[in-house]
């Protein structure tokens, strides 16, 4: 959703999180210990968010301030974390994306108003449905393992290592540099293959799997295959983990899992600017 351009002249506006069934609004407090409110509410559909001081969340300052990591981070993880806690106290929850800010409830009330008919076909796609994050990785010595087994080249390389005198050192840079190589290109594949048989395994379309950038920060002694998004019934993470230990188990050897969920559906949203 693009902030709203101009703010009126009053200090203040309405941070919204993103819109909710029901009337009810959730217990909770946002930004500044503001507690939450339901801005604006059409036919059971509710805008949740909360009152913020332009000093603050005004369009300018949050232009001049998106260079200050420490304070975006600061108010992302506000965001998200009261983002997940209205998601579990609700029946359904589509978030909106950082820094959505109205000038008014009148600007809450023009945008639901507008695209009220999109907003509630959403919600009936979306309906039981959660976003669940899954990572893989395979232990390095395992990959090792498994590339010696599969490329004769390596193998020959391998053997060649065994020579003796000077020339074992320089096969031996030979064979580091080929193996590390062979794990660049043989990571992806198996990463594909466990992704295609989770796909299988929960008969998921193509737009209820998303694949994610492998982390960035590694973890010693283990290579990254898989980073998910998937979308799947708000209470089946226990399956899912139950499977990906299973793939784990028996298609690396053992390696590291890590499934979290049930989110709000952030990666599966369909509504343009408005999503996250």
């Amino acid at each position: 959703m693009t902030p709203a351009s101009s703010f009126t002249t009053t200090d203040t506006a309405r941070y919204v999180f993103g819109l909710m069934l029901g009337t009810a609004c959730p217990k909770l407090v946002g930004f500044g210990d503001a507690p939450l409110e339901i801005v604006f509410e059409q036919d059971g559909i509710s805008a949740v968010g909360c009152e913020v001081s332009l000093d603050e969340f005004g369009q300018d300052v949050v232009s001049e301030r998106m260079e200050d990591m420490d304070w975006v981070g600061e108010i992302a993880t506000i965001h998200f974390a009261t983002c997940d806690k209205i998601f579990q106290e609700s029946k359904n929850f589509l978030p909106f994306r950082l820094f959505t800010v109205f000038s008014s409830p009148q600007a809450v009330q023009d945008l639901l108003t507008a695209r009220f008919k999109d907003f509630q076909s959403e919600f009936q796609r979306l309906e039981g449905k959660a976003e669940f994050g899954l990572k893989i990785w395979a232990k390095e010595e395992w990959l090792d393992t498994f590339a010696l087994r599969n490329d004769k080249n390596l193998q020959t390389l391998y053997a060649q290592t065994n020579q003796s005198g000077g020339k074992s050192f320089f096969s031996a840079k030979k064979y580091e540099l080929a193996m590390a190589e062979a794990k660049k290109k043989l990571a992806p594949q198996l990463g594909q293959r466990l992704a295609g048989t989770l796909k299988n395994v929960f008969s998921l379309s193509p737009e209820q799997m998303k694949t994610l950038s492998l982390p960035a920060v590694g973890v010693k002694g283990f290579l990254p295959l898989i980073n998910l998004s998937l979308l799947l019934g708000r209470d089946r993470l226990e399956e899912l983990k139950l499977m990906a230990e299973r793939l784990d188990r028996e298609a690396l050897g053992g390696g590291l899992v890590e499934a979290i969920g049930p989110l709000p559906p952030y990666s599966f949203i369909n509504l343009g600017e408005e999503a996250m």
